[in-house]
């Protein structure tokens, strides 16, 4: 019996030891690591939650092999193209019961789709349906009629490192699982296209149909969907994820797809120099600080606490420092709930109870507000002409080239039924133009402009072209 104790026991140090060895080694170099560490302190590696270091580079070519199961080709058919599909984009699976994630600009105005198809990794091929466009993530969830199939594994996009290693599976130009690599450039980027963003950042390769395809991790997770990339003309390797935490709230509405939002009634910006810069130059504001997020308008008929100004500083004692942390806090709060605002106004702390109501599909604030935030330039009427103010930094306007002192002639709208003139003689008709233009549910400004300028002796007039922009208010 002695015997059989000792050797009890030294078995049980044994395992320990070797337990020990796998938990605080790091299999990259070797270097042993405290367990709390979460990068090697000799090569830097990212440690997992037990100690061990994630795949490198050689197993990349394994993990693209387990996880491409999962990805597939998005194919959509409409009348324009005498019956042939055409090759769109990405999607993944997300439930092997046939529901799959993939981005809603794919499909345009879904209503004229005469149908639309995804190709799996087999080559097998199977009609899909929209079950929902969330429009203010540019997420679409399909239904495809299979059973066992392999879903993804989702990560958490808040635990994404900058300088962490990723990569993409897509079909660029059809290219089937196509695969790219890089890093995480930055995160929780606000660039404007969506209501929702705090987009990943990576210099991950994204090309035209790369859209709604899985941005993974070194561990297989997908942490982010494949949305937008700048064009190559300008930039190099400058491309955004929607961020993976935003997609499991459409996947948690199976299988009634139906999704809901609790909401205050307030637009919201990031506090950049740009926009505060924007803020003191045009509003006059002293902005101190540069945490939080600003409330920049406050949607009709809504009767608020929270004015215009405020920095929001504080949800129920969470901190908010930047409009990543209010976007979370909103998206976790229930239709109904009583939340606690704490806001900065001239430099003062001021607390404000709201209780939260559900979001509408369409939701519009004062025209004045919208033009600002949307467009990013203020204008003035002056001899019968709308005629640009300012225009802010960085922003649509200046996208657009416009610049003080041009004035607008009429705006060409409508695109689709082959455009329709209006004239914008004053800043009403200005402004009902442009609510025409804007698409408030697919957040779509659809737009042509003629310009002249009423000050220079040259009264020529010119025109920008037919211009489809994704634009969208920080709703909250």
């Amino acid at each position: 019996m002695k015997i059989n104790k000792v050797v009890l026991m030294a078995i049980f140090f044994l395992l320990f030891f070797s337990y020990s060895v796998y938990a605080i080694f790091c299999s990259q170099c070797g270097t042993k690591n405290n367990d709390s560490a979460k990068f090697c302190t000799d090569c830097g590696a990212k440690l997992t939650e037990e100690g061990t270091s994630v795949k490198n580079d050689n197993d990349l070519g394994e993990i693209t092999k387990e996880v491409g199961y999962s990805v597939v080709l998005v194919r959509t058919l409409n009348n324009e193209l005498n019956a042939q599909y055409r090759d769109v984009g990405s999607g993944f699976i997300v439930d092997p019961r046939g529901y799959i994630l993939t981005n809603t600009h794919l499909f345009d105005n879904p209503e004229d789709l005469e149908g639309i198809r995804v190709l799996m990794f087999d080559k097998k091929e199977y009609d899909a349906k929209i079950l929902l466009c969330d429009y203010s993530t540019d997420i679409a969830l399909l239904k495809i009629e299979a059973q066992n199939l392999t879903s993804v594994k989702m990560g958490d996009s808040s635990k994404v490192i900058v300088g962490e290693k990723v990569f993409a599976i897509g079909n660029p130009i059809g290219l089937e699982k196509s695969a790219t690599s890089g890093i995480v450039s930055a995160k929780n980027r606000f660039i404007e296209a969506y209501e929702y963003e705090g987009l990943v950042q990576t210099d991950a390769a994204i090309n035209p149909g790369n859209s709604g395809g899985p941005l993974f991790n070194m561990q297989g997770e997908v942490v982010g969907i494949t949305s937008l990339g700048y064009s190559k003309l300008y930039t190099e390797g400058l491309n955004f994820a929607i961020p993976i935490d935003l997609a499991k709230q459409i996947v948690s509405t199976i299988p009634s797809c139906k999704i809901k939002r609790a909401w205050m009634g307030i637009a919201a910006q990031d506090i950049t120099p740009t926009w505060k810069d924007w803020e003191e130059a045009t509003k006059e504001k002293n902005i101190s600080d540069c945490t939080g997020a600003i409330v920049v308008s406050i949607v009709e008929g809504k009767d608020l606490p929270v004015k215009k100004g405020d920095i929001i500083v504080k949800v129920n004692k969470s901190l908010i420092k930047n409009l990543w942390d209010l976007q979370l806090e909103m998206l976790n709060k229930k239709i109904g709930e009583e939340i606690e605002i704490t806001v900065k106004r001239n430099n003062k702390e001021e607390v404000f109870h709201i209780r939260t109501t559900e979001k509408p599909d369409e939701n519009m604030f004062p025209i004045e507000d919208e033009i600002d935030v949307l467009l990013g330039c203020t204008f003035i009427e002056k001899n019968s002409w709308i005629v640009v103010d300012k225009v802010r930094s960085k922003s649509l306007a200046e996208e657009f080239a416009w610049k003080p002192g041009d004035g607008i002639e009429y705006i060409m709208v409508n695109q689709k039924n082959g455009g329709e003139k209006m004239d914008t003689n004053s800043k009403e008709k200005f402004y009902e133009a442009f609510r025409k233009a804007y698409d408030y549910k697919k957040k779509i400004l659809e737009i042509k402009i003629y310009f002249t300028r009423p000050d220079s002796s040259w009264g020529g007039t010119w025109h920008s072209s037919w211009r489809e922009q994704r634009v969208a208010m920080h709703a909250f």
